[in-house]
């Protein structure tokens, strides 16, 4: 079944490319604290390269300040706009108000074929790190290799990447992959359209 990620996503474009059959996840976004750049997209991403082995190394680049605005920048600011003042109970909220927010912006229902969830309570039962100074960082890496932990550094050419553990204590990749007893299954976490 399909997902929707974490609030916040929307603005993202991901690519994904391929060498010797291992994929590698790149990702860049606006470099927007509230929408993107927070704990919850760092928690996310560390848990899709722990849960999907076949996901070799994830990235996630954030634009610097200033960066070239370009059209759909101009459509996301649309669609967040039309979003200000109303009340938004659930995803059937925010396509309408996308829908109706400009020409540009066009909704495509998929009639029950995605999932909400909520990633953030459910994230929240294994995941507590935070990367310190994540406001001045812009690059981003998850490896399967070392689970739960986020390389992060501010820019490209920065020579050093620091790192940091994101895990809740006594949390292991066992509980992650396969939540027991205290720890909730993502299936319950579904939001209701």
């Amino acid at each position: 079944t399909p997902c929707a990620t974490p609030s916040g996503m929307l603005s993202m474009q991901g690519k994904q490319s391929c060498s010797a059959d291992v994929p590698t996840l790149q990702f860049m976004a606006d470099n927007c604290s509230g929408q993107n750049k927070n704990k919850f997209m760092i928690w996310f991403l560390a848990y899709i390269a722990i849960t999907h082995p076949g996901v070799a190394l994830i990235g996630l680049m954030f634009l610097v300040a200033g960066h070239t605005k370009n059209f759909c920048d101009a459509c996301f600011g649309l669609c967040k706009r039309s979003l200000k003042g109303q009340n938004v109970l659930t995803p059937k909220d925010v396509c309408e108000l996308y829908g109706s927010s400009a020409k540009c912006n066009r909704v495509e229902r998929t009639d029950g074929g995605v999932v909400f969830y909520d990633w953030k309570a459910f994230l929240a039962q294994f995941f507590d790190g935070a990367v310190p100074l994540i406001s001045v960082m812009h690059e981003f890496e998850f490896h399967p290799t070392t689970p739960g932990v986020v390389k992060f550094k501010a820019y490209e050419d920065t020579p050093v990447w620091n790192e940091c553990s994101l895990f809740r204590a006594g949390i292991t990749v066992d509980i992650i992959k396969n939540p027991t007893g205290q720890f909730r299954p993502l299936s319950e976490f579904i939001i209701p359209p």
